[in-house]
């Protein structure tokens, strides 16, 4: 008789998870999730539940559809059916492709916490379907019209975004499930034209290793440290941002290991040495603490240390499509020859010619903070350069032709 004096209260919250206002759903989700607590052990009214949860999920208004979902979600993790599980599983297959976003991001949701309770084995219910689902949208046609892609696109972030959950819910045992066709997925995702898909195939990255530790670094740091790069050396601040955290992660696994250095410094450092520099607060204070962390107080060491590979990589960025990283890229070189050289003016020596010419073109940049910063460095260049004798020489050579010229 408890239990069903309490029917009523269930039923009236269920309706409400439904409603096509956001604050009242937002409400009814922490009523829902409180009202379930209150239930003893085998006397929540289940039948009356699962008749109302079937048919919002075949509703014509998604508000209800996921009002459903959610509560599903939270109504397993309180009691076992797995009869009721089985279908909802079979549901959320479906609604991976539903016409609405939030939807679709709502069964990555709702795996996560079912992963979380009942383990992976409902991850090997729906792995095929959504390996089925990435692989699809992942390599959707080049010719395909606007309409087709900009479809594929969405579809293939929400993918990305429901396996992310299932990740973050298996943990480390989903490390025995990230096949080739997953990662290769990934890789394409990184390369994708919409900055969204780019995102999530960073953040995602970050998730494989963080959940994996360093045995997933052994396994996958070679193929996913190129993507974390990437994310570094875009030109949008939210991917700098995401390839700096998750490059953060990398770092931290890496640890103590000389072996392991050898390998992601080189393809880390200058990324996140130059990001110091980007005129993005939260990029910038990312990177700084990021740097911080790694060398400490050897920082100029490390620079000397792959000094190829920094100048390579500054190089690179003076040529990059956003002025904020033209601007960085500058003051990096700057830096080299006002505070590495200090330590080995000779390593640095072969490298001035080159970044001379380099600094000549960015002086002609349209940008002026870019023209600025690049007049700094070269200033600091030369300087170094009248030091050593055949450089000087042969750097006041070519800016003398540079200037006739």
């Amino acid at each position: 008789m408890q239990a069903e004096s309490k029917l009523p209260d269930l039923l009236p919250i269920l309706e409400r998870l439904g409603n096509a206002k956001h604050l009242e759903r937002k409400r009814a989700s922490s009523l829902w999730i409180e009202s379930l607590k209150l239930f003893p052990s085998g006397e929540l009214p289940f039948s009356a539940l699962e008749q109302r949860l079937l048919s919002m999920f075949e509703s014509s208004s998604w508000e209800e559809r996921y009002g459903a979902v959610f509560a599903s979600s939270h109504l397993l993790c309180t009691v076992d059916n797995a009869a009721f599980q089985s279908l909802f599983v079979e549901t959320l297959k479906r609604l991976m492709t539903d016409d609405e976003f939030r939807l679709r991001a709502a069964t990555g949701d709702a795996l996560e916490l079912l992963i979380q309770k009942q383990g992976i084995a409902v991850y090997e219910s729906i792995k095929e379907h959504l390996a089925s689902l990435l692989e699809k949208y992942a390599s959707a046609a080049e010719g395909a019209a606007e309409e087709s892609k900009t479809v594929a696109w969405r579809y293939l972030e929400s993918s990305l975004l429901i396996l992310q959950r299932c990740v973050e819910g298996a943990g480390a045992k989903f490390l025995p499930y990230l096949s080739e066709s997953i990662v290769s997925c990934v890789e394409k995702a990184a390369k994708h034209s919409v900055s969204h898909i780019r995102e999530i195939s960073i953040n995602l990255s970050k998730t494989f290793l963080s959940t994996s530790g360093e045995k997933g670094l052994s396994l996958l740091g070679s193929r996913l440290a190129p993507i974390v790069l990437g994310g570094m050396t875009d030109i949008w601040p939210q991917l700098r941002y995401a390839g700096c955290s998750s490059a953060r992660t990398i770092l931290a696994l890496i640890g103590d290991s000389d072996e392991l250095k050898k390998v992601y410094y080189p393809i880390l450092l200058p990324a996140i040495c130059l990001n110091r520099y980007y005129n993005v607060e939260g990029v910038r204070t990312l990177a700084l603490q990021a740097w911080k962390d790694t060398v400490g107080d050897k920082g100029k060491e490390y620079v000397l240390e792959y000094i190829d590979k920094f100048i390579e990589h500054y190089i690179g960025q003076t040529k990059s499509g956003n002025f904020l990283v033209r601007e960085a890229a500058c003051h990096c070189i700057c830096e080299i020859y006002t505070k590495v050289a200090a330590l080995n003016k000779e390593k640095v020596r072969p490298f001035i010619p080159k970044l001379l010419e380099t600094l000549i073109v960015v002086m002609q940049d349209l940008s002026w903070e870019v023209r600025a910063a690049a007049c700094l460095a070269g200033a600091k260049l030369v300087v170094v350069a009248l030091s050593v004798t055949d450089v000087g020489v042969s750097c006041r050579k070519r800016a003398a032709i540079r200037s006739t010229g």
